[in-house]
């Protein structure tokens, strides 16, 4: 993602995981059209055919690999540096299907 300030993958259902790097940092679940609303597209890193052919102008990089992610990780692993995973809070950024089912079915029964 070295040189862009954003990075997505597709999230199904014509949505994409949307990042961003640096003083902007954050992510979201968005569509297209929102994607190219927060980032010129040229700043956008995707490694995804699919979300290629949805932002044309999007910097198509390899799949990150885990030497990569081994890579970035390094330094925290020998100076043993690690978070406490007691503390970790999972960060669901959509609903399950399962739930929206669920919630159709409710405002069905109730209406």
């Amino acid at each position: 993602m070295a040189g862009s300030r954003a990075a997505v993958l597709d999230a199904g259902r014509g949505e994409m995981y949307f990042g961003m790097a640096g003083d902007e940092a954050g992510d979201a679940l968005l569509r297209p059209p929102e994607v190219r609303e927060r980032v010129v597209a040229d700043e956008i890193a995707c490694c995804e055919e699919k979300t290629a052919q949805a932002l044309p102008a999007a910097r198509m990089v390899d799949a990150p690999t885990a030497e990569d992610a081994m890579c970035h990780a390094q330094g925290r692993i020998l100076r043993r540096d690690f978070d406490d995973l007691a503390g970790m809070d999972a960060h669901y950024l959509r609903r399950s299907e399962a739930e929206m089912v669920a919630e159709r079915r409710a405002a069905e029964t109730a209406g």
